[in-house]
């Protein structure tokens, strides 16, 4: 089958998952499941989002042995990013992860970067786990990817969710994520041309996904 599958997985550490993810599979059940489908001959990578810091930087060792030995061929990474707004249940489970880790994760994040978006982690602390990270990853020799905005050229593509794993599977070449990388050979140019048939912005009704590309990239660009 032309499959690829990613699946989520923040640590091993149980305790912790029960804690931060009532209701799913353990991180043994998920491992199992891992390496069932890799003996199958299936890709599989993981993908550790949130990373939940400092947790990680305690965490991540026993994680990535356990996903090569799981049979994956690949990670990836996305830092926590907090809502300015919050339900009562979110600001609860923060409080419990914030227990769990002696470690007030609210206070800690408000005090770092602010994005439209909410609060994430500076470009400091991102680089810390995300060096750590990589030198993991070439100790087990497998492929890592930063998908954090700011962070994600640190990683060998724009194809962060494990689709070069595909058959004759075509990419957008020229949005702003790829277009920061060298051109890939599988870039459809017919799909630049597709007329834009639904789009939250007004302007760009009747422009072609290329055109929607450009303009994004202009304001990307004056935005930096």
């Amino acid at each position: 089958p032309n499959w690829t599958m990613t699946v989520s997985l923040i640590s091993t550490d149980e305790d912790f998952l029960k804690m931060c993810e009532p209701g799913a599979p353990s991180a043994k059940q998920r491992l199992d499941a891992i390496k069932k489908l890799t003996d199958l001959g299936i890709p599989v990578m993981v993908k550790i989002q949130p990373v939940i810091y400092p947790k990680i930087i305690e965490d991540l060792a026993d994680l990535i042995k356990a996903v090569k030995e799981a049979g994956c061929w690949a990670f990836n990474m996305e830092g926590l990013r907090l809502r300015y707004s919050m339900q009562e249940s979110e600001k609860k489970l923060y409080k419990d992860v914030s227990d769990y880790m002696h470690f007030d994760v609210l206070k800690f994040y408000r005090l770092e970067r602010k994005k439209s978006s909410g609060w994430e982690l500076s470009s400091n602390k991102c680089r810390a786990y995300i060096n750590y990270a990589q030198m993991l990853a070439d100790k087990y020799a497998l492929k890592f990817f930063p998908v954090d905005n700011s962070m994600c050229t640190l990683g060998p593509s724009s194809e962060c969710c494990g689709t070069e794993k595909l058959r004759n599977y075509k990419i957008l070449g020229c949005n702003v994520k790829t277009a920061q990388f060298p051109k890939p050979d599988h870039c459809s140019e017919h799909l630049e041309k597709v007329v834009v048939n639904f789009c939250r912005s007004q302007k760009f009704k009747t422009m072609t996904i290329g055109e929607v590309c450009e303009a994004e990239s202009d304001d990307y660009k004056k935005s930096a």
